[in-house]
């Protein structure tokens, strides 16, 4: 496969993911703190470590029928740190999404229904989940990577 976005795109859709884009997970040019420096696209090698978390998120947009709005997915290293993320961070491994729904559910608190949902989730004991002010970050360090989970914070 092409180390392209389009390639990633081709990679994501022959397994089953169709509503989260290579562009949007993977914002090829995004500057750091709007200056630099620039995201460069995963490596190849990584790609499949996206896949068990995408599909989460794939059922998971099914469940509440809204859009995800993607905030952060994979970060290079340099990036990583350019923005302040944490050293072994899973979005580096591609492995993770901070995301909010793009529509406002119905009731009190969406970020907090959506972390409950995924709390809930059969694969929940192999997973991290964070709600942050104003997103939920997601991954599946056990699943993809064989890291300990699960992992649970709380940063409102």
């Amino acid at each position: 496969m092409m180390n392209s976005l389009s390639g990633l795109q081709a990679f994501l859709y022959a397994n089953g993911i169709y509503h989260f884009s290579a562009k949007e997970i993977a914002p090829v040019g995004k500057l750091a703190n709007g200056v630099g420096p620039a995201l460069i696209l995963p490596p190849e090698a990584k790609w499949p470590n996206i896949v068990p978390t995408l599909k989460i998120m794939e059922e998971l947009r099914a469940a509440l029928g809204v859009p995800l709005f993607v905030h952060s997915c994979y970060r290079d290293p340099a990036y990583n740190r350019a923005i302040g993320g944490e050293r072994y961070s899973l979005h580096i491994a591609f492995n993770a999404v901070d995301f909010s729904p793009a529509f406002d559910l119905p009731g009190d608190d969406d970020l907090a229904f959506i972390y409950e949902y995924l709390d809930h989730h059969h694969d929940a004991d192999k997973c991290g989940i964070g709600i942050y002010r104003s997103f939920i970050h997601f991954d599946t360090r056990k699943i993809a990577l064989g890291r300990k989970a699960p992992a649970r914070w709380d940063e409102r």
